[in-house]
């Protein structure tokens, strides 16, 4: 290393004598990690002056992007190329921009070296230039505001990289600023640094990675079931944004083995986009005579209609699976849709085309409970109902993709509660991240719960400066982590689930890059299968105590349940459409989403507002009564009036309430009333009370659930009793026997 340095710098200087474009190479403690630093930080300040002091402190002007950089671990021989942008962040234009590589002298070798890599200040020196002839390339101008590009190679041999381990790597941009002269303490006017690899060629084995793809994101609907935010449904689902270029990215994969994280909730509901957004229909989707005799319940009960929706013969809302409703991405879109509609509706059917075209039958695709419910809340609060509920509704699949689909949790922050993990079943994959346990195994066991433990350094991406997630530095990232472990004796899978709200950019290379001999792409399953999980107690997890702080309240979970029942009881009401409910349903468990933890009241409120938008149609079946009704027995009947001002068939009940519970009303099981209909019943009321009985006459659904429609009455019942009568018998009885004798006096007096 000492020859390559002093080699570096005589080069350097004479080159600098015939070009002064040309710097030397770089001080040796610049850019160097902190712990060496630390050690010659003292001699440093010796030699430097104030100026230079103020210079590596300084921002620099020129930003440095890596683009390319093939291949993506150190080869045996051969060269390193390089290619990316160089942009001029300054006010005035910068000249003769050499762009040098630069390697660390020393390659780390686990995994704590390499988290703490990423926190070196950009102004630490982390290597040495490689200023050679040919081995550079040069900028003649670059303008104020503006990016030019660079691009060369690097023999290999001159990056004396001879241990294995991870090595810094990256670029030094050195210029001349206009007007002035060049740097003489030739620091860097712009960096970029990534990790390279070094694995011996023949070593035995390959190092099992798992990328995990993630689909997740917050969904919010309006009152009458149409989603919101459509103008940030398309930014995601287009071009360059979060959602596409995931899949993008996935795509680029070709035959390699991706797995993937997918809220069902999300393609259900890019379907209904691609559908164009229609509200929940009352519309029928079945005939006369198809009516399900089964009532539904608050597990399959969703969905909420509009009063304005038309019969159709299929239905307009969103699918629950791939066999329900017409494909949207091929079905034709209604003609007077807005153009935001529109928009999103086109972007919607582009995202789920390449959603297909990027899945297959080699993937492993897991799929959250539906709507990526907070788990760790849901056990918290005891809501296993629900889970459940969002486990058998994501056991579905994912609707219109044709892959098959198994059960996982994993919560987009890698940390679960110990309740959580308690609560999954043996058939979920539960995925969380390192940071949850103080020595991370790969695999756990916690409450007898088998748990893979992901990689959080892998997804936090590169040093600085720099975009810590640009494609490269993440693809670079995820080698060296790779890297430190195949290279251990023990050696132990790598997952990595990419973070959920990462736009990657634009790039063929990501998954082309991890094609190495070492390197074995797997799915998640067969990358642990052997593995034994290390025990770990409930109380060894490291569950932040803000985490906890940020879950769901009971308030959520109350809102969904009560948007179910209404959901439920408008299902039941409505003779001819059987699939309302159900897409109430799967609204309301998009509300117990971890994306709901950032706007939990927001959420609560719009999950409370579709519960009156439904309450508001069930209201539309009203009753009538008379005023007062008079009982002159036991018992007797008065009319009943029932009116549906819906656009659709209903089948109701009714219900009565009496405060004094003396008094019962008979009424028939069910009645159906046509679409702007009514019906005339008459029921029967009995009471063995006399006097005045206020009553409360309810419309109810079949099973008896209270829709909303009401009405009162007063019944007076006028019943006597025997001993009235005896009374009565009696005084008949004296009346007549008075009547007779008076009439036996007269005839008596006449004849006399």
């Amino acid at each position: 290393m000492l020859h390559r340095s002093l080699c570096a710098a005589l080069v350097a200087a004479a080159t600098l004598l015939m070009t002064p474009g040309v710097a030397r190479a770089d001080d040796g403690q610049l850019d160097r990690p902190a712990a060496k630093a630390a050690v010659t930080s003292g001699a440093r300040l010796a030699a430097t002056s104030r100026r230079a002091a103020r210079l590596a402190a300084r921002s620099t002007p020129l930003q440095v992007t890596i683009e390319t950089l093939t291949p993506s671990a150190i080869p045996t021989k051969g060269k390193v190329r390089l290619a990316g942008t160089v942009t001029n962040t300054d006010t005035v234009p910068w000249l003769t921009v050499n762009v040098y590589s630069f390697i660390s002298e020393e390659p780390m070798t686990t995994r704590a070296q390499l988290a703490a890599a990423v926190k070196v200040d950009e102004t630490q020196s982390v290597g040495t230039r490689i200023v050679d002839a040919g081995n550079y390339d040069t900028i003649d101008e670059i303008p104020p505001g503006e990016s030019r590009q660079f691009s060369f190679t690097v023999d290999v041999d001159l990056l004396e990289a001879d241990s294995p381990g991870v090595y810094w790597f990256g670029v030094h941009a050195l210029g001349q600023r206009s007007g002035e002269g060049r740097d003489e303490l030739f620091l860097a006017d712009g960096r970029a640094r990534t990790f390279l690899p070094l694995v011996p060629a023949g070593r035995e084995g390959r190092e099992r990675v798992s990328v995990v793809v993630p689909l997740r994101r917050d969904i919010s609907y309006a009152d009458d079931g149409s989603l919101t935010d459509l103008h940030e449904w398309v930014t995601t689902l287009g071009d360059a944004g979060r959602l596409r270029s995931l899949v993008e990215l996935a795509s680029t994969a070709g035959d390699r083995t991706v797995n993937w994280v997918v809220d069902p909730a999300l393609v259900d509901a890019v379907r209904q986009l691609a559908a164009g957004n229609p509200p929940r229909s009352l519309a029928a989707n079945l005939e006369e005579g198809q009516q399900d005799d089964q009532p539904s319940d608050d597990a399959s009960a969703s969905g909420s209609p509009s009063e304005d929706a038309t019969p159709s013969e299929e239905p307009t809302e969103e699918p629950t699976d791939g066999e329900t409703g017409a494909d949207p991405t091929s079905a034709e879109l209604p003609e007077d849709l807005d153009p935001e509609t529109l928009e999103a509706a086109e972007a919607a059917r582009e995202w789920l085309g390449r959603l297909r075209s990027a899945m297959d039958a080699s993937d492993e695709v897991f799929t959250l409970p539906y709507g990526d419910m907070d788990v760790s809340a849901a056990a918290r609060l005891g809501r296993g109902k629900l889970l459940d509920q969002a486990r058998e509704r994501a056991a579905e699949g994912l609707a219109g993709v044709d892959v098959a689909t198994s059960a996982a949790i994993a919560p987009p922050s890698g940390y679960l509660s110990a309740g959580g993990i308690r609560a999954a079943t043996d058939d979920e994959t539960v995925i969380v991240g390192d940071r949850l346990f103080p020595d991370p195994p790969s695999v756990a066991t916690v409450a007898g719960r088998r748990v893979v433990v992901t990689s959080s350094g892998a997804a936090d991406g590169g040093p600085a400066p720099g975009d810590p997630r640009g494609t490269i530095a993440m693809r670079q990232r995820i080698l060296a982590e790779a890297a430190v472990r195949f290279l251990k004796p023990a050696r132990s899978p790598l997952v990595v689930l990419l973070p959920y709200d990462w736009v990657p950019p634009a790039s063929t290379s990501f998954f082309s890059g991890l094609d190495l001999d070492w390197i074995d792409l797997s799915s998640v399953q067969d990358a642990n299968a052997g593995i034994a999980g290390e025990d770990v107690s409930t109380v060894d997890l490291r569950y932040p105590e803000r985490q906890t702080d940020f879950e769901l309240d009971a308030a959520n979970f109350d809102a969904a349940t009560a948007l179910q029942r209404a959901g439920s009881s408008l299902d039941s009401m409505l003779t001819l459409n059987d699939v309302v409910g159900d897409t109430v349903a799967a609204q309301a468990l998009t509300s117990t989403s971890y994306g709901a933890r950032a706007r939990p009241d927001s959420t609560r409120a719009a999950t409370d507002r579709s519960r009156a938008w439904i309450e508001d149609q069930l209201a539309q079946v009203e009753v009538t009564v008379p005023q007062a009704v008079t009982l002159s027995s036991i018992n007797g009947s008065f009319p009943t009036s029932i009116r549906n001002r819906l656009d659709e068939t209903v089948t109701v009940s009714l219900a009565a309430d009496s405060g004094d519970q003396k008094l019962t009303i008979d009424a028939p099981p069910e009645v159906e009333i046509p679409a702007n209909g009514s019906a005339n019943i008459l029921l029967d009321a009995r009471t063995d009370t006399p006097g005045v009985h206020d009553v409360t006459i309810r419309v109810t659904d079949t099973e008896g659930n209270a829709l909303g429609g009401s009405d009162e009455l007063s019944i007076r019942s006028a019943r006597v009793s025997n001993i009235i009568w005896l009374f009565l018998a009696t005084g008949i009885g004296l009346l007549f026997g008075t009547i007779g004798f008076r009439l036996v006096r007269r005839v008596r007096a006449a004849r006399r």
